[in-house]
């Protein structure tokens, strides 16, 4: 996969981009979630939570690991729910946030934003995914970060949700199958099918989003690291076996979005898939990738991947 960076440095400035469009749910009846709050044991004496961003340090398998937490006004009783956001191969937390927005509009709606540093084992920042290259006990960081929210803020451990782009989507669709019950449900972009799908595993409330022009995860499944040929339609139909799914709406949402929602499934098992068509590995609605365009392919601006995940949070 190549490595980014956020548009810059010298010469000539960049056009502006167009202007940031709305989420692809919009108008969409999603249901309305019927979870019941679980509190985490920082939900104790009320006390304001700390808003802005902190950076946490961790080790994990014998490697200083961070990531940064950004929360909203809170005060300290109320649960909030939890966004894990997990940046792409080689661009780091700091640059994936930068791209996606994430941290501040995740706050902005009241959620817990947390943007964890993948590991450098192989010099760049990574994730090790389910089926793929060996690497460092992720999910273990993962773990040591949730224990840490629950301590340390009110949070409501009932939503804990995922996100990620490319490789972080993987390691979001990893943590489906070997944590079972973290997850409330994900939103993730280009990169599902990077990682080896358990059809087996619990139900899930999943949106996945994936450009049908994709030249670095293609939708019919890469052939260069392991797994090769995934294709996105394997994943999709895994989750809608894990959710006893037994049908699927089709649905226009923009020119070129369509989404395909499956029916029927249980309570949790809630799954879609916005395909989307003459879009490359970008995250929709979004510019500043080094290289897009021309080794990622196009960006769609038809709406916005940021407002879209946090919809199908709001609704989960």
């Amino acid at each position: 996969p190549p490595r980014w960076a956020p548009r810059g440095g010298g010469g000539a400035a960049p056009p502006p981009p167009p202007p940031t469009p709305g989420s692809a749910l919009d108008g969409i009846d999603l249901g309305t979630p019927a979870r019941e709050p679980r509190p985490s044991a920082g939900c104790g004496t009320p006390s304001p939570t700390p808003t802005g961003r902190q950076t946490w340090s961790f080790t994990q398998d014998g490697e200083g690991r961070f990531a940064f937490v950004d929360a909203p006004p809170a005060d300290g009783t109320t649960p909030l729910p939890v966004v894990l956001s997990f940046h792409p191969f080689a661009i780091g937390a700091q640059a994936w946030d930068d791209y996606s927005g994430m941290a501040a509009a995740g706050t902005g709606r009241g959620y817990v934003v947390v943007t964890p540093q993948g590991s450098t084992d192989l010099g760049v920042p990574r994730w090790a995914v389910r089926g793929g290259l060996p690497g460092a006990d992720d999910p273990a960081l993962v773990d040591q970060i949730v224990a840490r929210l629950g301590t340390e803020l009110c949070i409501d451990e009932s939503r804990i949700y995922a996100t990620g782009f490319s490789a972080g989507a993987a390691f979001a669709a990893t943590l489906t199958c070997v944590r079972p019950g973290l997850l409330a449900g994900f939103a993730v972009s280009g990169g599902t099918n990077l990682a080896l799908p358990c059809p087996d595993g619990e139900p899930i409330d999943a949106l996945i989003l994936h450009g049908r022009d994709d030249p670095i995860a293609p939708t019919s499944g890469q052939t260069v690291l392991p797994p090769q040929n995934v294709s996105v339609q394997t994943v999709v139909d895994s989750y809608s076996t894990r959710g006893g799914c037994t049908g699927t709406d089709t649905l226009q949402v923009r020119p070129s979005t369509t989404l395909i929602r499956s029916t029927g499934c249980v309570a949790g098992g809630d799954v879609a898939y916005l395909d989307v068509a003459a879009a490359g590995h970008t995250w929709a609605g979004r510019d500043g990738l080094l290289l897009a365009g021309v080794v990622t392919g196009p960006t769609s601006f038809e709406f916005d991947a940021t407002a879209t995940s946090l919809d199908w949070f709001d609704a989960h």
